[in-house]
Formats: structure tokens, C-alpha cells, sequence
């Protein structure tokens, strides 16, 4: 369902259908389960970090030492990193907000006018979002700053 490059290009980090996150290496095909998630995926080959979630809550996972890191006591449907992974936005397809994580600062809960469904991006330097609904106009909704 989602597919992301290692920052070497040597490694493909992979969401499937059935949760399933499973690192695969290019040279040999060799692939290696990392985790489930029931809900949001994003990778930032930056610092080699995945974003999952469960009913349990939403972690960022390092997979150079394993360690994770709660991000919010609840399961989120979507993910994105800044290109510097200093930044994670989070969002629930059931509600009308985006939960902004900057490394430094306070989190911020974002409101948006509809519910993100579709998806969730950060600008590269994190300054700006944008997210999807599921309408049939296509609306969007993008903060700045």
C-alpha cells in the first residue's frame, strides 16, 4: 500500500494491506518484518525513522536502535514527516484535526474544516500541510507558517 526508499537507496521500507511493515533489502531480497500497524504509516529515511499506530496508540520506531517513542496515547489513521523528520503531523479520518509534533515545541492541534481521509502531507521544511478529503469537489485544506 506504501512504499518508501532507505536514504542509501539500499533498503525498502513497505506497508501491505494486512499491516504488515517489512523491511526489504535491495542487493540480497531479503525481507525482515519491523511491524504492524492498524492504522498510520510514514517513513523518514533522514533518520531511518517509521511512524506506526495501533489501537493502543501512535509510536515513531528508530530502526537503527529499535527504540520507540509514544507520539499520542491514540490510534491515527494518517502520518507524514518534514524531509528532516523534525516534524510529524498525525490525523484521524473521523475528525476535523491535525496534531502537529516539532522537535522543540509545544504540540499543536490544527483544525481543520473536514475530516482528513485521504491524505496528509508536510512540506519538505515543515511549514506547510496539506490534507485531503473524500468529497466529490476534491476539497483540500493547507495550512502555512
Amino acid at each position: 500500500m506504501q512504499v518508501a526508499f532507505s536514504e542509501d537507496g539500499q533498503r525498502v521500507i513497505a506497508r501491505h494491506r494486512d499491516g504488515r511493515v517489512l523491511e526489504w533489502d535491495r542487493a540480497s531480497g531479503a525481507a525482515r518484518l519491523l511491524a504492524h500497524t492498524t492504522g498510520a504509516f510514514a517513513y523518514c529515511a533522514g533518520q531511518d525513522r517509521l511512524v506506526i499506530s495501533d489501537r493502543t496508540g501512535t509510536v515513531a520506531l528508530s530502526l537503527q536502535d529499535g527504540q520507540f517513542q509514544q507520539l499520542a496515547a491514540g490510534p491515527h489513521d494518517h502520518a507524514t514527516f518534514s524531509a528532516d523528520c523534525a516534524a510529524i503531523a498525525l490525523a484521524n479520518a473521523g475528525e476535523p484535526t491535525v496534531r502537529l509534533l516539532r522537535t522543540g515545541a509545544e504540540p499543536e492541534t490544527l483544525s481543520t474544516t473536514k475530516p482528513v481521509r485521504n491524505a496528509l502531507s508536510l512540506s519538505p521544511d515543515g511549514s506547510h500541510l496539506a490534507a485531503v478529503v473524500a468529497t466529490p469537489e476534491g476539497d483540500a485544506w493547507a495550512r502555512t507558517g
